[in-house]
């Protein structure tokens, strides 16, 4: 028998932790076979105790990798020129990728075959074969970060009198069956990588920049966070009516709640780009990645119709009492506007949801016109050049605003003006902003 090492073969002179590692390689790749006591040079070596040595590698496979891989591994003792060596027979697994458990689900401890080699899989890798066996819910999908801790999530659970512990967890869909944390787990920990930007403006333009706040942490946290600053520029107007004065907030309590939560619920998570709501003078803009859910329109969701891009996710939040009831948010917007002039709208692309709440306290024949850089402008350039006129500067963020493109466009523009001297850079990264040469 000639033994030559290869994509599906794996010679090991001894039992050692590279075999865990070239097991959980052949796993996650075509699978193959691992020969235990064998030279390079495909010669045999041998155990002097074959018996001790296969149970050791038994052992090895059964409680440093995970997810269970037991199943699809057939391990034996085989007589090799009269010497007894180990053979584990790997079958590509169906719970993909497998990894070390002391690493965890990280290239560190993900690995894949690689010609002769076992070795570490790449982030985007992990995350492909991650899709390919959980299928397309993000929710459910294993997530590739299994370091998390929920210190706001187990304070919420524990205020609403509901457990945290595994039972819980695996009930409410943080961790799957293997223990192993979902994404919806890591939306839900301290260690949530996406946010919510509250950016506000000095007027009704997005070149009115003024500050904005990220959030990040668990969602419900994020929520409370986020909720907190619209509150604290939710404005009101008094009125005399007689002997008594009526308070009016600038926008309804649960128009924002209801907008918050439902950009949250229903967002794209597949989307590293975060939620962001636009505080202008005259509105508030709730922006969130994913655009409708296939096959809803707008009128179905005005009407309440029950599509959930996140059903868990969104379980969890009315629970928890983020909300009241099933598909009633937006209908709950509309109808907190019903004794107002000025209504709600939404708008829509394929990758973007919009929800625009305008300010009750403002009549919109006092509101000054948006700028008209975009329609009067001959070129990308002009509108530039305008709006750079008009406010002093530009940054590229609010470029992108003016020109509708793309951030790649909008910077091939800005830099191509620079050069061209129409233009002088002032700052490095995010401070950047271009001002005209000559105003």
């Amino acid at each position: 028998m000639q033994l030559l090492t290869s994509d599906t073969v794996v010679l090991r002179r001894r039992l050692s932790d590279c075999v865990r590692k070239d097991v959980v390689a052949l796993s996650n790749s075509l699978g193959g076979k691992v020969f235990l006591g064998v030279f390079d040079n495909g010669d045999p070596a041998g155990f002097a105790d074959a018996d001790a040595a296969l149970k050791n590698v038994s052992d090895m496979i059964r409680d440093g990798i995970k997810p269970d891989l037991t199943p699809c591994v057939l391990s034996g003792i085989e007589q090799f020129d009269d010497r007894k060596i180990i053979v584990l027979d790997v079958e590509r697994g169906v719970k993909r990728p497998y990894f070390l458990s002391d690493k965890g689900l990280c290239p560190d401890g993900v690995y894949v075959r690689s010609g002769s080699y076992s070795v570490p899989a790449t982030l985007e890798s992990i995350e492909r074969m991650i899709r390919e066996s959980d299928g397309v819910s993000y929710e459910k999908r294993r997530s590739t970060s299994q370091s998390l801790t929920f210190e706001n999530a187990r304070r919420m659970f524990e205020d609403d009198k509901i457990g945290f512990r595994q039972p819980q967890l695996l009930e409410h869909g943080l961790i799957n069956s293997d223990g192993l944390f979902t994404n919806l787990g890591l939306l839900l920990s301290d260690q949530c990588i996406h946010t919510i930007m509250v950016t506000r403006y000095q007027d009704t333009t997005n070149l009115s920049y003024k500050i904005d706040t990220e959030f990040s942490g668990s969602l419900f946290k994020q929520i409370d966070d986020a909720y907190n600053i619209l509150s604290l520029n939710n404005s009101i107007s008094s009125e005399l009516h007689g002997l008594f004065r009526v308070d009016t907030l600038a926008y309804p309590i649960a128009a924002v709640r209801e907008a918050l939560v439902n950009s949250v619920s229903h967002r794209d998570y597949s989307f590293s780009t975060g939620i962001n709501i636009k505080v202008f003078s005259d509105r508030m803009e709730f922006i969130s990645p994913g655009g409708l859910f296939a096959g809803v329109c707008l009128g179905d969701i005005r009407t309440g119709f029950a599509a959930r891009r996140n059903p868990i996710l969104s379980t969890v939040l009315e629970k928890m009492r983020f909300f009241k009831g099933h598909a009633s948010g937006i209908p709950q917007i509309f109808e907190s506007y019903q004794d107002s002039k000025i209504k709600p709208t939404m708008k829509y692309s394929k990758n973007v949801f919009r929800m625009i709440l305008p300010n009750r306290n403002i009549n919109p024949s006092e509101v000054p016109h948006r700028s008209k850089l975009t329609r009067e402008a001959q070129s990308p350039e002009e509108s530039v050049m305008a709006a750079v006129r008009k406010f002093g500067s530009i940054d590229r963020r609010q470029a992108e605003e003016l020109l509708g493109m793309s951030k790649e466009s909008t910077g091939f523009i800005l830099r191509r003006m620079a050069a061209r001297g129409d233009l002088r850079r002032e700052g490095t990264y995010r401070n950047t902003r271009y001002l005209a040469n000559c105003l």
